[in-house]
């Protein structure tokens, strides 16, 4: 899944997506000829966008610049192995292609995915240990590296830890592992933003990207036309009701896992 995936989806609820064959594509240019889109090809300018399948069968987007008669211009040119094919296109209207990114990226800024760093040495002799860049203090679970134990179980949960000021603790039996071995600290981090060609997370639900993204459509809608518009304040509403629904449900902190049970230190 990426971006251009989650951007299709969100303006085929959103506004409505057409599919046509591209009769040829120019990459001097970057002008597509559609021949079925003859006299109705200027809904697409200014702002529209483009999805094309690349010759790895993967979706990409491009932003319509331009679009008059049989003619579609992109902002960026294709990759150099692009065929003609099958194209879909949504108007500029009422949402441009940057207004599916940004919603879209407000989202994930914002959305708790699981990650794991292996980056911390154990070390016999040493109680605590400074967190590595990007974990958060949101720590869920606490594994050191054992050579006793055989394969993905070479990980034992280790329930002896605590954490302050960004530095974790780790007491109990400190000769059980050895000198060296990896600490696998499982946490919880905001997804963050993502470009045309990053990957996003399988652990994001596309479902609550779509619906939170079309709240943040329409708010952004109802702000730049100071609540006139009838339709985009119900359309707002309709949303809000999704984002309750999810909220009702504990999604996505339900995806998370639990943080585990730690034992209190004793001297």
């Amino acid at each position: 899944m990426n971006l251009p995936e989650l951007a299709l989806d969100l303006a085929e609820y959103a506004q409505g997506v057409e599919e046509y064959t591209a009769d040829s594509y120019d990459s001097t240019t970057k002008t597509f000829t559609i021949n079925d889109l003859s006299g109705q090809a200027g809904v697409f300018s200014g702002g529209g966008t483009l999805w094309y399948t690349d010759a790895n069968e993967e979706i990409g987007m491009r932003e319509i610049t331009q679009a008059a008669g049989t003619s579609i211009v992109i902002a960026e040119a294709l990759p150099v192995d692009y065929t003609a094919g099958s194209v879909l296109i949504s108007p500029s209207q009422p949402f441009k292609m940057r207004d599916f990114v940004s919603a879209i990226n407000v989202v994930l800024s914002l959305y708790p995915i699981i990650d794991t760093d292996t980056t911390l040495d154990y070390d016999q002799e040493k109680r605590e240990y400074t967190l590595p860049y990007g974990v958060t203090n949101d720590i869920r679970r606490v594994e050191i590296y054992r050579d006793e134990l055989v394969g993905e179980e070479h990980y034992e949960v280790y329930p002896y830890w605590s954490l302050a000021n960004g530095k974790l603790s780790l007491y109990g039996n400190r000769y059980r592992y050895t000198n060296d071995n990896p600490i696998r600290i499982t946490y919880v981090r905001n997804h963050g933003r993502v470009s045309y060609t990053d990957d996003v997370d399988s652990a994001v639900r596309m479902d609550y990207v779509r619906y939170s993204a079309y709240l943040n459509l329409y708010r952004s809608q109802i702000q730049k036309r100071h609540k006139d518009n009838p339709i985009s304040v119900d359309m707002f509403n309709e949303a809000k009701k999704y984002e309750a629904d999810f909220t009702a449900r504990h999604i996505p902190q339900c995806d998370l896992i639990k943080k585990d049970i730690c034992y209190p230190y004793i001297s």
